[in-house]
């Protein structure tokens, strides 16, 4: 596993206060929470049932990747911030579930805080040493089918009442 040019200069960034953002992103806990609270701010149930479902769905998926493809963490070669995680790098499931939200707030005003959370998440992960740019690429796909594949479900079963 070879870092790219984009990772690398990432990982060997070192900064304090990047490093306390990036750990506390990094506790799964905090991370969770983050999450929830995040989905909540919809207010409609129904939204949110919604939202809920799509984060469920892209977590089942992400980890199922990562079982499958079986990619080491790029941590176990380089000596990253931390100790390396147990467990595959191939997608990183913290950028997924924060992609998912990004995606799902698309036509919100609150979008752009989605956003701006995933990448931080996403850069956090990288800066860590716990995932490469390309993990990050495919956490970005993943939340994509997978909230397109709830959304798909939900018109077509839930918005119309059957």
């Amino acid at each position: 596993m070879a870092y790219d040019s984009i990772s690398r200069f990432i990982a060997v960034l070192d900064y304090e206060w990047l490093t306390v953002l990036a750990l506390l992103i990094h506790n799964s806990v905090l991370f969770l929470i983050m999450i929830a609270v995040l989905a909540f701010w919809e207010s409609e149930p129904q939204r949110r049932n919604k939202i809920l479902m799509a984060l469920l769905v892209v977590l089942i998926l992400s980890v199922a990747i990562k079982e499958v493809l079986q990619f080491p963490r790029p941590c176990e070669e380089i000596v990253g911030k931390i100790a390396c995680p147990l467990g595959n790098s191939f997608p990183s499931v913290h950028a997924a579930l924060a992609f998912t939200l990004a995606v799902a707030f698309l036509n919100k005003p609150s979008y752009w805080y989605n956003l701006a959370f995933a990448l931080i998440v996403a850069f956090t992960r990288i800066y860590l040493g716990v995932h490469l740019l390309g993990d990050i690429a495919a956490s970005l796909v993943v939340a994509i089918i997978g909230f397109s594949v709830v959304d798909r479900i939900w018109r077509k079963y839930y918005d119309k009442g059957e």
